[in-house]
């Protein structure tokens, strides 16, 4: 499972997630959970998701 948060209320599904990531603009108590950091661009997310991609870390299904 994939996460990504910012905010205290985020804070459980980033620590449960397989890999929680973080904005930098974050709180520094979610931060302290997450595997990964970003930096607060408008494209942090997309961004990660073809780095994941391209790493083959994300899973693809096929429609049923």
């Amino acid at each position: 499972c994939l996460a990504f948060g910012d905010g205290v209320n985020d804070y459980e599904f980033i620590q449960m997630a397989g890999k929680g990531i973080v904005m930098k603009n974050g709180t520094d108590y979610v931060k302290a959970v997450a595997d990964e950091v970003l930096d607060n661009n408008e494209d942090g997310v997309i961004r990660t998701l073809q780095r994941l991609d391209d790493e083959g870390l994300l899973l693809k299904s096929s429609p049923n």
